[in-house]
């Protein structure tokens, strides 16, 4: 019997359980990692217009990816796209934002990948977000920062980068500043499209959606409808 599993609350033991599939073959090195897959998934769900699984999973998994077989496909596809589906559900409910970062060099949080995924998620919308002027610019800051962009368009341009402790802080401050600057964005468009009048339906991927797998079918009888592996 066909079910939709998208609206399961995703666990914790199911989230290490799909970043344990993607260290493995044939994933690592293609797919992308947690911390940016969440980073993509923030702005995808935040952006303007509706970018659907079929523009944002080749970005997720790499492109002309090939699983091993279906049963892995389904098991996979299911806690990506209820990853994806929980992250949706947290910022509009807009009261906080559980990051899924990993420790770096320093063992502070590396927030460089989350946010390298988030501009990969920018970039996949049809809406040239550069365009929005100061006060998208101001939210996107730290984005900017933590995941290097700034850095080098600075050195491109020949602008003064901060240098030794200066940098630091201000990595602290954008760190600081992440979580409040994603769910900003996140309404920055929202009272955009509300204004607007446009007519914007969920960001979420609900069960009688398209599968992503691209078989044609419904999610719900299609991937949302295998029978979990254990």
């Amino acid at each position: 019997m066909a079910f939709d599993d998208t609206d399961r609350t995703l666990t914790d033991a199911e989230l290490r359980q799909l970043e344990a599939w993607l260290a493995r073959p044939p994933f690592v090195g293609v797919t992308m990692p947690i911390d940016a897959m969440q980073g993509l998934f923030c702005a995808v769900a935040s952006a303007p217009d509706i970018i659907p699984p079929s523009a944002w999973l080749p970005a997720v998994l790499g492109e002309d990816f090939q699983f091993d077989n279906a049963a892995q496909m389904r098991e996979v596809m299911d806690l990506i796209l209820r990853f994806y589906n929980a992250t949706v559900d947290e910022l509009v409910a807009g009261e906080g934002l559980t990051l899924e970062t990993y420790a770096g060099e320093d063992d502070e949080d590396d927030y460089a990948l989350w946010c390298l995924g988030y501009l990969e998620g920018v970039g996949l919308s049809a809406h040239d977000w550069g365009e929005e002027g100061d006060e998208l610019s101001e939210l996107m800051f730290p984005i900017s920062v933590l995941s290097g962009v700034a850095r080098d368009m600075a050195q491109e341009d020949g602008v003064p980068w901060p240098q030794g402790e200066q940098e630091k802080a201000l990595l602290a401050i954008c760190r600081d500043d992440l979580v409040d600057s994603v769910i900003g964005i996140h309404r920055y468009w929202l009272a955009r499209r509300e204004g607007s009048g446009a007519q914007r339906v969920s960001a979420r991927v609900e069960g009688r959606d398209p599968c992503p797998c691209g078989s044609g079918k419904p999610y719900q009888a299609c991937c949302g409808a295998a029978p979990r592996l254990h």
